[in-house]
């Protein structure tokens, strides 16, 4: 793929990623001027740039891309081809540039927040001076900008314009300055101030009692809520008392349980001393019974030996 279709699908996705975003078309510009502005149909970019891609990713040729698009075979190759840029128009390039106009609409915008309007002179010498104080580079013409352009330009970004006939204030102000009217006016404009301060003296009294009003609904919450708090401790209280009673007869039973396990516990250590003089007098029997018996034992082989020796006499009587 050569580096003129590149390009132009570089274009084209980059435009499709604009518009998936939520951007109109206008962000696509060809030397400057919006493509709404222009009053260029969607539709018809929508099908250009479809056979643009069609062509540049090889899907379909010139003639099958015009027919089925119905779109100029040699306005889609010299887009192909990065001739022409995908957002191109025909005419010339503007002056401002968009980010200039923004400007320009945001200057304006803020001095009408302030009442300070411009003529459509005023507005040509201010367009001048922000394009000769840019440093955008451009080549602008002795003239511009005309009344034409202003007119063009009102027209573009009507939701920040509005025309009005201005009137001569200073002469309208002397046919009526008249010393009746004079009279007439300061008149009411004493009756104003003294409305205006039994208004004032009104407002202080009933923001006084609105005050009043409100500090005496909070005395009553103060007071609801220290009440709620006495007798929640008084609660707390009696609950606190019962549970020490409770625990002054738990306590006591304990005592008695405690004191009657002491006891048995020594009456039994009395019979484990018993039974453990029992025990001493028994071994110490049990002793004595096999001494006996060891001694026995000894008698018994000592007559056995002697037995012995008496036969073994008799035998040698009867011998000899």
């Amino acid at each position: 793929m050569n580096d003129a279709l590149k390009t132009a699908m570089r274009d084209v996705a980059e435009l499709g990623a604009d518009m998936e975003d939520g951007d109109d078309l206008e962000r696509g510009l060809s030397d400057g001027e919006e493509l709404g502005e222009l009053g260029e149909d969607l539709g018809d970019y929508e099908r250009l740039q479809a056979a643009v891609k069609a062509v540049a990713g090889g899907e379909m040729t010139y003639r099958a891309s015009e027919e089925a698009y119905s779109i100029n075979r040699m306005r889609i190759q010299r887009r192909v081809s990065g001739e022409v840029r995908m957002t191109a128009r025909n005419g010339a390039t503007p002056v401002l540039t968009k980010g200039e106009e923004a400007g320009i609409l945001e200057a304006f915008e803020k001095r009408t927040d302030h009442a300070q309007c411009m003529t459509g002179q005023e507005l040509a010498a201010f367009v001048r001076k922000c394009i000769e104080d840019s440093p955008h580079e451009r080549v602008v013409p002795a003239k511009f900008p005309s009344l034409r352009w202003i007119k063009r330009f009102q027209k573009r970004h009507s939701s920040f314009f509005s025309q009005r006939k201005a009137q001569r204030l200073d002469e309208c102000r002397a046919k009526a300055s008249t010393t009746e009217n004079v009279t007439r006016f300061f008149d009411q404009l004493s009756e104003t101030f003294k409305l205006a301060q039994k208004v004032e003296a009104l407002e202080t009294t009933h923001a006084m009692q609105e005050n009043l009003d409100k500090r005496t609904v909070e005395l009553n919450e103060q007071a609801r809520v220290q009440k709620l708090e006495r007798a929640t401790l008084a609660e707390k209280k009696k609950q606190h008392a019962e549970t020490v009673e409770e625990d002054k007869v738990a306590h006591q039973a304990w005592m008695r349980d405690r004191d009657a396990t002491l006891s048995e516990l020594h009456g039994l250590q009395q019979e484990n001393a018993k039974i453990g003089d029992y025990s001493k007098a028994v071994n110490e029997w049990i002793s004595k019974c096999r001494n006996a018996e060891r001694e026995m034992k000894a008698a018994q082989n000592d007559y056995n030996g002697l037995q012995c020796i008496v036969a073994n006499l008799e035998k040698e009587l009867k011998d000899s």
